[in-house]
């Protein structure tokens, strides 16, 4: 997304899986002010927006968007494009994360370097069923589908720069 200082959405490459379904493309963002699609993190948002306009830094912050009954968390980069806009890259992570335990957290950090439930269970001396229970817990509770959903988020989640760099 291309934003404006005024942040308005100058130009937005997608849209969630959400307003899609109900039809809304890229089209129906474009010339409309980014806050009013924000639930949660607003100033957050805003002042990662000013500073790397101010300073031409980049900035990351997360922000929560509801849309109907979905609710969709977005960990948001923000660089310098050029005078008075910015480039605004965004990975969509889950929701609930906050609802994950210090040891799920363990597990998550550990799944993100691919380890095995062996190798996960023998470092953090615990069994592997409790490390299979862990994995079983966290893909409910992010709404996960499969090991590999959950292989991609752990690292997404874990490596919040590492999708928004720009070429």
């Amino acid at each position: 997304m291309i934003l404006e200082s005024d942040y308005r959405i100058a130009f937005i490459s997608d849209v969630s899986p959400y307003h899609k379904a109900a039809g809304m493309g890229p089209d129906a963002f474009i010339g409309t002010i980014a806050t009013d699609w924000i639930a949660e993190g607003v100033e957050e948002w805003k002042s990662a927006i000013d500073e790397t306009l101010a300073h031409r830094t980049p900035q990351t912050c997360e922000i929560v968007n509801i849309f109907k009954e979905n609710r969709s968390r977005w960990r948001c980069t923000s660089q310098f494009f050029e005078r008075g806009r910015v480039f605004i890259s965004a990975a969509n992570i889950p929701y609930h994360l906050n609802a994950l335990s210090n040891r799920e957290w363990d597990i998550l950090a550990e799944i993100a370097t691919n380890s095995t439930n062996a190798q996960i269970a023998s470092k953090l001396v615990i069994s592997v069923s409790t490390v299979e229970k862990h994995r079983n817990r966290i893909r409910k509770r992010l709404e996960i589908q499969d090991d590999s959903q959950l292989r991609l988020t752990a690292w997404v989640v874990l490596n919040p720069d590492s999708l928004h760099a720009m070429p």
